[in-house]
């Protein structure tokens, strides 16, 4: 497999963080891939708790108070911070929203899929709600459907691999600026 970097971007919600978190990082396994919280202005609870339990569950915190005056959201600054550490450590990215739970072996798939698929940019995991309902965008997906398929309809950043083929071919200092 090749090496990856975990991406959760917060913006308080610390009920769902904790537990994308706890998921993430259930047991202390030094070979689990580089975690990094883009926090987004949260307020002072959901920081106090990130910074405290940061070495707990081995991730860093990056803090966008700190680096942007640019008001919440910010997803487009922690597309680009985020892309410039997995080219840096040549690694493949995987975006995980602050309230999605996941498992080892959902990213394991993944990222065995990213690259046993030859044109594949970025993996997507269709992600659904506590009673197993799928989640939009993904509501055009059937049971009658297999496992693993090729979409030309929108993903969603929710648990999404961008390789680091893809990474390197489009620079998300390039997005619009007037969108988010």
């Amino acid at each position: 497999m090749k090496k990856l970097i975990l991406v959760t971007p917060v913006k308080d919600s610390l009920v769902t963080t904790k537990d994308t978190i706890r998921s993430l990082r259930s047991d202390s396994d030094s070979s689990k891939p580089s975690y990094y919280i883009f926090d987004d202005y949260s307020s002072e609870p959901t920081r106090m708790w990130l910074d405290k339990n940061a070495s707990k569950y081995n991730y860093k915190v990056i803090g966008l108070k700190d680096i942007t005056d640019t008001p919440s959201p910010n997803y487009r600054f922690t597309l680009q911070t985020a892309q410039k550490i997995a080219l840096e450590q040549d690694a493949g990215l995987l975006l995980i929203e602050s309230d999605v739970i996941t498992t080892p072996e959902t990213i394991n798939t993944m990222n065995e899929l990213a690259h046993t698929m030859p044109d594949a940019g970025m993996v997507g995991a269709v992600t659904v709600d506590d009673d197993g309902k799928i989640n939009f965008p993904y509501k055009y997906v059937t049971d009658e459907m297999p496992g693993i398929f090729e979409s030309k309809k929108s993903l969603s950043f929710c648990c999404t691999l961008l390789t680091n083929e893809l990474l390197q071919k489009f620079n998300f200092n390039e997005l619009d600026e007037e969108k988010d």
